[in-house]
């Protein structure tokens, strides 16, 4: 982890925490780790759920026997980059050397990555160019940021550190696109929902009940939409937030239509395989079905962030809703991150008739709050 990325995003008493906090969840041994990966993978496993876990490479080559025994029973294992470093302050022909590295060390361990997730959510032009020069299908490395549940009611000290985040992750506002897959010259951008566990434990510290809340809201809006969430949640806070997931998983489950749950590889090889049929620019689903792009601008238009930008972030607000002609797909991308490590999704290779969750993106008005 960088130490100067670290003071910039959380100050210098936030960054003595999360150091403590890291010790004491991993410990010196391996062990721990373990353990919450196994808590994590029990989870998801009895809902017929396999997470995709973003890993550093350099945490991968330390362990890759460890590690590659959950990509044996059905986890997701892809490129978190080679160390956990900001890429959106890296040019072309260093991101080139770490990420052919970070690819090599997966392959050594008998694994072959088909995405990357920047840690930080960072990532610039350069990154994007370098994942299509190595053949990556996806990246999944730009934040959404949704509105906050009024079940959460931050200190002014918590809203100037969940301001800070959206900052540091340049997130968009969730009520200003559709949130849903976009391919750019090859490239699949899968967007991630924001809060995640880190802003809901370590800045907003909000309780378990709280976090499910938050994360049940956030589905709400994305099926109601049609649109994708992606669920974030490192093994490193698992033990804190292991119930919300589960509960999420459960809701999402029990929707009729069905949600489409899956690995973020399933999600980019169906984005890929459909935009063979309805051009560079997939907008059709399942026949007569569209996103609801006129509502929304899409997401996938941005400018892939330079480094050092960023957007305003602020509290609450419902997104409206968009209407379509025919019928709707909707699908929930469940999957949390991690500077190891993060989750995913189920194993259909693609989705059923139903629903799918997800939502918008651009900088949050202050003040908003959900109805």
């Amino acid at each position: 982890m960088s130490l100067a990325m670290s003071l910039r995003a959380r100050g210098p008493v936030g960054s003595a925490v999360r150091t403590v906090n890291v010790l004491s969840r991993f410990g010196a041994s391996v062990a721990a780790m373990e353990r919450r990966l196994d808590l994590y993978e029990s989870i998801t496993v009895d809902l017929g759920i396999h997470p995709t876990w973003p890993a550093t490479a350099c945490v991968l080559g330390r362990h890759p026997a460890l590690l590659r025994r959950y990509a044996e029973r059905g986890a997701e294992l892809t490129v978190h980059g080679l160390v956990h470093g900001d890429h959106s302050r890296l040019g072309a022909r260093l991101q080139r050397d770490t990420l052919s590295r970070a690819t090599e060390i997966f392959e050594r361990a008998g694994l072959r990555p088909k995405g990357f997730r920047g840690p930080y959510l960072r990532y610039n032009a350069e990154t994007l160019d370098v994942l299509r020069e190595l053949e990556f299908w996806y990246h999944s490395s730009q934040a959404v940021v949704f509105p906050l549940v009024d079940a959460v009611q931050p200190t002014p000290a918590a809203s100037g550190r969940f301001a800070l985040a959206c900052e540091l992750y340049s997130a968009i506002d969730a009520r200003t696109i559709a949130v849903t897959p976009r391919l750019r010259e090859g490239l699949v951008d899968i967007p991630v929902a924001i809060p995640d566990d880190e802003i809901l434990v370590e800045r907003l510290g909000v309780n378990v009940a709280t976090a499910t809340a938050q994360w049940l809201q956030i589905l709400d809006d994305t099926y109601r939409r049609g649109e994708l969430f992606t669920v974030q949640l490192h093994p490193e806070r698992i033990i804190e937030l292991g119930d919300a997931l589960g509960a999420t998983c459960v809701e999402a489950r029990r929707r009729s239509p069905a949600v489409y749950i899956a690995r973020l590889d399933e999600i980019a090889a169906w984005w890929l395989r459909r935009s063979r049929f309805t051009g560079a620019t997939p907008s059709a689903v399942r026949g007569t079905s569209r996103w609801p792009h006129r509502a929304r601008r899409s997401w996938g238009s941005r400018r892939a962030r330079p480094s050092g930008s960023a957007t305003s972030c602020a509290r609450r607000g419902c997104p409206s809703r968009s209407r379509t002609g025919g019928s709707r797909t909707a699908r929930t991308s469940m999957r949390p991150a991690l500077a190891g490590p993060k989750h995913g999704s189920s194993r259909r290779s693609r989705p059923r008739r139903g629903r799918w969750s997800g939502s918008g993106a651009g900088p949050i008005p202050r003040g908003a709050r959900s109805r």
